[in-house]
């Protein structure tokens, strides 16, 4: 995949992902019932990342929030975003997590956290690969329990957007559903990405003011554009007549963007 597309895919997952409330609806919707009931979400922090090394941060695209668990474990959720295929991504968040835990034992800490890696992926190919590094291992469960306990466990949850089906979409809250569908029709034709735009908008209801909608949108308009779909005004205004006029409260938004400039 072209590295400039790599680069808008992965500075918008950084934007969308770094608001904590998406982050905590992804999880709240993916993870078991048995790790949240000892967590409360409300008090998890958005982490600096910067200890990764230079070389590392080129390829990943990492979002990190900490919380302290009911059982004063401490939990870093680093999410990890995936547009393509790519198999050393179990490695990558294996060497993400030991450069973690070098800067805690640096910092003369003796408890380590427990890191769990979430992988969002939305490209176009089948993801079909080990999300646990003892699958590569030929008959890993025969061998000796000496020998199990010496290798590393390193595994990582998938969270597949491209298999997401309008049903699972609907587990997430109405602004979570937006950023998901982008990411999901990202590939789509221009027409699709404004019809799910149109729809998303819709279910977001007026709750949510205008005025936090509007950074949202201009995120994901800049996003496209990236992608070479950049969505124009006239554009939106052919989908809302074609539907009925549904999707009208966009044009709102719109003008509000406009008179911010």
């Amino acid at each position: 995949m072209n590295r400039k597309l790599i680069a808008a895919h992965d500075k918008t997952f950084k934007e969308l992902f770094g608001q904590k409330e998406i982050a905590k609806d992804v999880l709240q919707t993916n993870l078991p019932k048995e790790i949240l009931k000892n967590l409360n979400l409300e008090l998890m922090e958005k982490l600096d990342s910067t200890f990764i090394s230079r070389n590392l941060r080129e390829s990943f695209s990492d979002v990190v929030y900490g919380i302290r668990g009911n059982n004063k474990i401490y939990i870093a959720f680093l999410f990890e975003h995936k547009s393509y295929r790519d198999k050393f991504t179990l490695f990558q968040v294996a060497r993400y997590i030991i450069e973690l835990w070098t800067k805690v034992i640096k910092a003369n800490k003796k408890e380590l956290p427990i890191v769990i890696p979430i992988v969002i992926y939305h490209g176009q190919e089948k993801w079909n690969l080990e999300t646990d590094i003892r699958k590569l291992i030929p008959d890993f469960e025969t061998l000796p329990q000496y020998i199990k306990e010496l290798l590393p466990v390193m595994k990582y949850v998938l969270i597949n957007i491209t298999d997401h089906t309008e049903e699972k979409i609907w587990e997430y809250q109405p602004i979570t559903r937006l950023v998901i569908r982008i990411f999901k029709y990202a590939f789509e034709e221009k027409d699709k990405i404004i019809e799910e735009i149109l729809l998303s908008i819709e279910e977001i209801g007026p709750k949510v003011p205008n005025e936090v909608l509007l950074p949202l949108i201009q995120v994901i308009f800049l996003y496209l554009s990236l992608l070479n779909k950049e969505i124009k005004e006239e554009d939106i205004i052919r989908k809302v007549k074609q539907s009925e006029g549904k999707g009208e409260r966009i044009l709102t938004i719109l003008e509000l963007r406009e008179q911010k400039g």
